[in-house]
């Protein structure tokens, strides 16, 4: 359940960032096209960005880290650790009941749009069809609001002919200019995202820099502003699928004043540093995590690694590494998962996760103090511990021809994937 939790949450941070950026900065740029970029990679951002985990290990400036250890299931590996976050399905108490609450969410505006296709599909099936050049014109009496889909223009079957060539002009821009594949992109995303409101508005505000575009392009061709208003506004209401681009969609008054300025402006140097500051900020802030799982300094410097070597400073940094059984420290790592045995218990109750301990490798090659630094379960925690715990000995480290302490922190995972 944390990491579905923090997910939404990094997710609601970048959706925020982005829409202040849309309201302050990028809305006030007359570029449509600056706009829809923008749009559409703030959509892709607030999904993506809160997926990758970038590990700042800084923490870890006083230890050794090694690779971590994976048992998965019977079957032990030894593995890179990669950059995207571990979405653990499974806790102790079974599928998180957040987890069930978000599936369902997702299937909802799946079916929602699965219905949305449906609808088109029965459309194109029944509906009267015409072709113009590489466009097709579906007409149906049950097409309630003009709409394109693909290179598709679907029409109800009493819009007058004086209308006509406005409509298709207007559609035709929505498919030259390639909108369904935004609008598929928003569906998607919404379906994912179907918890945070301010991506319905992001993706609200991508339909309207659709239908100015599709504006402005139709007024170009040489109709007259009122002509068009005219055909708008006599248009025949209703609903249209709601991936489809509707020309009654957005029907506002700020639409038609925008129709008496539609020149396009150069975007500034300016307007695109500070959204691209503000986008790699976010990113930091959401991608890059210190990982805490190392003991404290001061817990370092009061170890009590042996009878015989009383609050020894370890080293961490040495001349010469320690070795375990002729090998470097992958060999131990390769060890202990050989070693490891997956708790009945924690199987069981679907217990899976990262075990994070540190220990010493003495100046005699001993392995002490093997400490927890971040827990599980009580059943991994004392298997991770019980076989690290068991390792035979080292060769210590050397530091200036002297054998040294030597600190590690060691990932241990368990997975039932």
């Amino acid at each position: 359940m944390e990491s579905l939790i923090k997910y939404i949450l990094e997710s609601l941070l970048c959706s925020t960032v982005i829409f202040l950026l849309w309201i302050i900065v990028v809305r006030r740029v007359n570029n449509f096209s600056f706009h829809r970029v923008f749009l559409n990679c703030g959509l892709v951002i607030i999904t993506v960005f809160p997926l990758f985990n970038f590990k700042s290990h800084n923490n870890y400036n006083l230890t050794s880290l090694l690779g971590p250890a994976i048992l998965e299931e019977n079957k032990t590996s030894v593995e890179s650790e990669g950059i995207l976050k571990e979405f653990s399905l499974l806790n102790g108490d079974g599928l998180d009941w957040l987890l069930y609450i978000y599936l369902v969410g997702i299937g909802i505006f799946f079916l929602l749009f699965l219905k949305d296709i449906i609808r088109v599909v029965i459309l194109r099936a029944g509906g009267i069809k015409q072709e113009h050049g590489t466009i097709s014109v579906i007409s149906s009496s049950k097409v309630t609001a003009p709409f394109s889909l693909f290179n598709t223009i679907y029409l109800g079957k009493d819009i007058i002919d004086s209308q006509l060539d406005g409509i298709v002009d207007h559609e035709a821009a929505h498919i030259h200019r390639g909108h369904t594949y935004d609008k598929l992109l928003s569906a998607a995303i919404i379906s994912l995202q179907w918890f945070n409101p301010l991506v319905l508005l992001i993706a609200k505000a991508l339909v309207s820099v659709h239908e100015y575009q599709a504006d402005m392009d139709v007024i170009k061709k040489g109709i007259l502003i009122d002509r068009y208003r005219e055909i708008i506004l006599t248009s025949q209401f209703g609903l249209s699928p709601v991936m489809s681009n509707s020309l009654n969609q957005s029907l506002t008054l700020k639409r038609f004043i925008k129709m008496e300025n539609l020149e396009q402006k150069k975007v500034k140097a300016g307007s695109i540093i500070v959204v691209l500051t503000a986008v790699v900020v976010t990113f930091f802030l959401v991608s890059f995590s210190p990982d805490n799982s190392s003991i404290k300094t001061d817990e370092l410097q009061t170890t009590n690694l042996s009878d015989t070597t009383a609050k020894k400073v370890p080293f961490v940094m040495v001349e010469v590494k320690p070795t375990f059984m002729g090998g470097d420290e992958n060999t131990f790592v390769k060890w202990v998962a050989s070693q490891l045995i997956y708790p009945a218990e924690a199987k069981r109750d679907s217990v899976q996760g990262r075990v994070i301990l540190q220990f010493t490798v003495t100046e005699s090659g001993k392995v002490k103090d093997v400490k927890l630094a971040r827990g599980v379960n009580k059943y991994l925690d004392q298997e991770a511990i019980r076989v690290v715990s068991m390792s035979p000995d080292w060769k210590p480290g050397m530091e200036k021809g002297k054998p040294v302490n030597v600190v590690y922190t060691f990932p241990v995972i368990f997975s039932l994937r």
